[in-house]
């Protein structure tokens, strides 16, 4: 019969997806064991007598090659196309690689490569049953030039697979869907086969009670006009909510709290009728990468999240130099989220919190609460620059508003006093670790200092206006300060390549700027170690021709243009939406995030290092099965005794 064809090999040469095609691919196996709880029952019902089903998530990719629209990132598009033919050289020289079935490879390889979609939808709870009604469908649009024929091979393909794998299987023609096949199941049965939609030919996996595949992909947000969408996907917690509150019930009666955490669920807007539902979508439109990311409903969940309604204030970017190189403000109330540790220590460890106050009180005189945390203010900043340190990781400067800056004042004062008297009488030695103070510029700093070690490091703090200042050197501190006063010509506003961005803070909530074209300078020849990197990688010492070139281009062609990084967060209506524009080119804007306070040196040491050493111990690993020398015939000659050339 059909579903008994030969199993087809596919062509090694295919584009080899990023990692998110591959979680994609992969999600398939765990929707398989979330859809497992209910679908045996449910398949039996009626579908006209079946409610509407609540789509609980969707998503739609469009493949592995989409990511890549910039000509920046062909060097790297192209030496990911050649990880397969790679893998199957090392395949055909190691063993434990040739344990894995060649069409399984050949199969997740061309799977990765095609655009892939998934929903997962819920009909309500079963009444004769208790289990909730779900459906899942993972589709893959083909591609090739001839898309019918694909598809028709590909089934041939999973068939072949799932005879050869034995124990029994019994697969039949689906009795529902036209072209497919059917699995049976113990939870249930397991649809499989290709289908031509409305886009095209696809081939769709099945779980559960999913009569309309293409129905749940309804819901997905559309791409803005002038844009092209690579990824969209959506969440809705209140679809999930039956399933939810049917595991809750379970874990009510078997967690002392469960009550109390179901209740936090419903009033943060994770559970309800009216739960948070969320949207995402990425693509491109121009020469600008995008990101778009909605909250629904989340307004009225906002003040049980401790998240302040109110935009910032547009005096805040003062704070930042016009250099910087990387600024995060952003709103939070900090006086409840103080409030929620303590509810949930208090669940945790009834009792403990009241002592470890009652310690802080008697060796300080403070208050936590009351001294340290009610000053506070809900706005705060975190930002590296020029000014402060050259943009590296120690020009890092974090600036919180007050709402009552004399207080904190007193605070810091007693508590460092507090801290000296207590290190003094632990050390007694030719050396001190003490905080000391001094002024500048109108402004009171305290500073971390270690007489007669020679640490290099000084944290400083300082409290300028309604401001408090935290800094790892006191070079960056002074330089914050004296930003914070006004002392410093211009600030983020005057940044040219914000200003490039063309972003609006006027309703602002939260913000994030990355100077990718500065920054990417620092990640620059780090990136273009690990390209070397991954170029050596994929080529192969017995193939010359597989040859992938350059992987990152010149600097001065990556840095061509190169957008910044805004991302703008602020209220549409009763929804929280994020927005973030970007560079065209994966790898201008990977170089600029890692170019930020010098991650890349860290993060590229480690890699590098962690693979020379693995090519180490594989070639030692290999050398360990043969001898370091084989006697000849002769071996017991005199002239062998004596050694030779080679030694």
């Amino acid at each position: 019969m059909w579903h008994r064809r030969q199993i087809s090999v596919f062509s090694s040469s295919r584009m080899f997806s990023i990692p998110r095609s591959f979680a994609c691919t992969l999600a398939v196996a765990g929707a398989t064991l979330v859809a497992s709880q209910g679908v045996l029952a449910q398949q039996q019902q009626d579908d006209e007598q079946a409610p509407d089903p609540q789509t609980l998530f969707v998503f739609d990719y469009a493949g592995g090659t989409a990511l890549f629209e910039s000509p920046k990132d062909d060097g790297l598009k192209r030496a990911l196309g050649m990880i397969p033919a790679r893998f199957y050289e090392l395949r055909d020289s190691e063993p434990d690689l040739q344990e894995i079935p060649k069409p399984i490879v050949d199969m997740i390889f061309k799977l990765s490569t095609y655009p892939m979609r998934m929903a997962a939808t819920d009909r309500g709870i079963d009444p004769n049953t208790g289990m909730p009604g779900i459906g899942v469908v993972a589709s893959w649009k083909m591609t090739g030039a001839d898309p019918a024929k694909d598809a028709r091979a590909f089934h041939g393909s999973v068939t072949g697979l799932m005879l050869q794998a034995g124990g029994g299987m019994q697969i039949n023609p689906s009795q529902i869907h036209d072209g497919f096949s059917e699995l049976a199941l113990p939870f249930g049965a397991l649809s499989f086969g290709p289908r031509e939609a409305n886009d095209g030919w696809r081939y769709e996996i099945l779980f559960g009670l999913m009569p309309d595949s293409d129905e749940p992909f309804d819901v997905l947000p559309a791409a803005p006009r002038g844009s092209r969408a690579v990824f969209r996907g959506s969440l809705d917690l209140a679809a999930w909510t039956p399933i939810v509150q049917m595991f809750g019930g379970m874990a009510m009666m078997m967690i002392p709290n469960g009550t109390e955490i179901m209740k936090d669920l419903h009033e943060r807007g994770i559970t309800g009728p009216d739960a948070m539902a969320f949207e995402v979508m990425s693509g491109y439109r121009g020469n600008q990468g995008f990101e778009r990311f909605v909250a629904r409903r989340m307004k009225h969940f906002a003040p049980s999240m401790g998240i302040p309604l109110e935009p910032l204030d547009p005096d805040v970017y003062s704070v930042v130099p016009s250099d910087a190189t990387m600024a995060q403000i952003k709103r939070a109330d900090l006086g409840f989220i103080w409030q929620q540790l303590k509810k949930q220590i208090e669940m945790g460890a009834p009792g403990q919190l009241d002592t470890v106050r009652e310690e802080f009180t008697k060796h300080t005189g403070l208050d936590i609460e009351a001294d340290l945390i009610e000053p506070l203010g809900s706005t705060h900043a975190f930002y590296l620059s020029d000014s402060t340190g050259g943009g590296s990781f120690l020009s890092a400067v974090m600036v919180m508003w007050l709402d009552d800056a004399p207080r904190m004042r007193a605070s810091l004062a007693k508590l460092t006093n507090k801290f000296n008297e207590a290190i003094k009488s632990e050390i007694d030695g030719p050396f001190a670790i003490r905080f000391a103070s001094f002024d500048q510029g109108g402004v009171h700093f305290i500073q971390l200092r270690t007489p007669g070690l020679p640490i290099p490091l000084e944290p400083t703090f300082a409290i300028a206006g309604d401001k408090f200042i935290a800094a790892a050197t006191p070079q960056a501190c002074l330089a914050a300060a004296a930003q914070a006063q006004g002392r410093l010509q211009g600030d983020l506003r005057t940044n040219s390549a914000f200003k490039a961005a063309n972003v609006s803070l006027d309703t602002t909530h939260s913000f994030m700027f990355v100077d990718s074209k500065r920054t990417l300078r620092t990640a620059y020849p780090y990136a273009t170690l690990l390209g070397s990197a991954l170029s050596n990688a994929v080529r192969s010492h017995t193939n010359d021709a597989r040859e992938p070139g350059l992987v990152v281009p010149p600097y001065a062609i990556l840095a061509m243009d190169a957008k910044p990084m805004v991302t703008v967060g602020h209220w549409e209506g009763e929804d929280y939406v994020l927005e973030i524009t970007g560079d065209s080119s994966m790898l201008v804007n990977a170089c600029g995030i890692l170019g930020v306070g010098d991650l890349a040196p860290l993060l590229t040491g480690g890699l590098l290092g962690g693979g020379i050493t693995a090519g180490i111990m594989e070639q030692t690993r290999g050398n360990r099965h043969q001898p370091a020398w084989t006697p000849s015939e002769d071996s017991n000659s005199e002239s062998h005794d004596r050694g030779s050339s080679e030694y």
